[in-house]
């Protein structure tokens, strides 16, 4: 999310040394350890919170991922999005070892496990664009009463956070991926407050299996990026190279703080030298985003490794980008409640810009990639003159492998077809806001009335993460539970009222 109140005091004088004593978490596919060890101390709580979150004072391991096995999706309706496989009216998909084997409209193996996927649509789970998901925790506490807006919130719940809380809105967040059928998530971390922090939030990602794009960014309220920590966390997180998790920067947007357009240029300068990829604000929300955008494209520093986020106010520029192969993600559901505008999806579709569909944060939206694919339809209209509207397959192109082409993952996931990895979901049409007749386009279906309950199974890798509706490997109540607990510590320290208590 763009910082579009300039004249909010953001303090500098972060806190930047709270740790996890004593927790030793590391990459499972690398090393295939799970986390262990003793109590994490000396957190802001003023007691010791075991890195759960739970309110317990021991460090607990992590649950061992389901194994992935061989599957057979028996007789659903492949919706594959790739043109070389197209569409199953009834139609198998067999996974082995986390790959998808064959799409076909009959497959016998008598080793794989099937599941029935009678009257519902196989098709790829959805990617996600940009998230900041340690914020999840703030579900319901943002609103538009002063001092109760989004960036004030950030203000004076950022600073506050122990690597305990950035854990728990990840966990968070993340549940709530899986849930709502998206496989594929890009952290734009932008809470860093320690190496500490950091550490936590990968783990909380290492833990639950979701494949992930993790963009260490600049603590908010600060304008520079820990750069230093950067090689350690490459190490330490993404050596195994697998691509189930991998790294880029979130870099600082003009604006944001004293952060000068040339101050950004040197991020993506480092950026670049490291080899990895770039996340940036565009500042589209702001009157001189154009200018900034300008300055990207007058000192050639677009290109496919870039991606841009939100671009509300860049359409002079959006042939520029497209050529340069920028991508752009739009956040549907969040950019009207904190710019009054829309995204300008036509004209994005018309210059042939690579698009993706981001939740953005929790704190205002869910994680409701259905509600998103309705917002861009419904937005495009209002930003069209009725020609170039998207169609229900655009829409569903733009929410799985636009996203997937945006974080250089589409020969990985984003799409159904052989070789690539089993990264799907399974939506029934038999609930109740499900069409009943058989001769509609199920994209149509998906995009008009899909929600996130009708996702039956999610599968990420090969590794069954939802099934009949039921997550496999979360406990929500505890998940839960750990959330409220640590809003509530954090609210405490920050000096924010506590929902039920007196004010402080």
């Amino acid at each position: 999310m763009s910082a579009t109140r300039k004249n909010m005091h953001l303090s500098s004088n972060v806190d930047a040394t709270h740790s996890l004593d004593g927790i030793n978490i590391r990459r499972r596919e690398f090393i295939g350890a799970t986390l262990k060890g003793a109590a994490a101390s000396a957190l802001l709580t003023g007691g010791a919170v075991g890195l759960t979150g739970c309110g317990s004072s021991e460090a607990h391991a992590t649950p061992s991922l389901p194994s992935q096995g061989e599957f057979i999706f028996r007789g659903g309706y492949v919706l594959s999005m790739d043109p070389g496989v197209g569409d199953l009216a009834n139609g198998d998909v067999h996974i082995k070892n986390g790959a998808i084997i064959n799409i076909a409209p009959s497959i016998s193996a008598s080793s794989a496990e099937v599941i029935d996927a009678n009257d519902c649509i196989v098709m790829p789970g959805f990617v996600d664009g940009h998230w900041h998901m340690m914020n999840a925790l703030w579900r319901g506490l943002v609103n538009d009463k002063a001092g109760f807006t989004y960036f004030e919130v950030f203000g004076r719940l950022g600073p506050a956070y122990t690597p305990s809380d950035s854990y728990t809105g990840v966990k968070l967040a993340l549940t709530e991926a899986i849930n709502a059928g998206i496989t594929t998530v890009h952290n734009w971390s932008n809470n860093n407050r320690s190496p500490a922090h950091a550490d936590a939030e990968l783990a909380a990602h290492t833990e639950l299996g979701v494949r992930t794009r993790w963009s260490y960014g600049a603590p908010f309220g600060l304008s520079e990026i820990p750069w230093s920590d950067v090689p350690r966390v490459r190490q330490r997180w993404f050596a195994a190279g697998d691509r189930m998790m991998t790294l880029g920067i979130g870099a600082t947007q003009v604006g944001l703080g004293s952060q000068t357009i040339q101050q950004t240029a040197d991020q993506l300068s480092k950026a670049r030298a490291l080899g990895l990829p770039v996340s940036l604000h565009s500042l589209a929300t702001q009157p001189d985003s154009p200018d900034s955008i300008r300055f990207l494209i007058d000192n050639n520093l677009l290109g496919s490794d870039l991606q841009l986020l939100h671009g509300i106010s860049s359409e002079p520029y959006l042939a520029a980008i497209a050529a340069a192969g920028t991508s752009l993600a739009i956040s549907p559901a969040v950019e009207p409640l904190t710019t009054i505008l829309v995204p300008p999806v036509p004209a994005a579709m018309t210059a042939g810009l690579k698009l993706s569909i981001a939740v953005d944060t929790s704190a205002l939206a869910s994680a409701d990639m259905f509600m998103n694919m309705r917002l861009v339809w419904a937005s495009a209209h209002v930003r069209s003159d009725g020609s170039n509207l998207p169609s229900a397959r655009q829409l569903l192109q733009i929410a799985t492998i636009g996203g997937a082409t945006a974080h250089g993952l589409q020969d990985v996931t984003g799409s159904l077809r052989p070789g690539k990895r089993a990264d799907l979901i399974m939506v029934r049409k038999s609930d109740i806001n499900m069409q009943l007749a058989q001769d509609i386009d199920p994209a149509w279906l998906l995009v008009s009335s899909g929600r996130p309950e009708n996702v039956d199974t999610v599968m990420v890798d090969g590794r069954v993460l939802k099934r009949r509706g039921a997550l496999t490997t979360v406990k929500v109540p505890e998940v839960m539970k750990a959330a409220k607990d640590a809003l509530e510590g954090l609210r405490t320290r920050a000096g924010m009222p506590v929902l039920g208590k007196p004010a402080i």
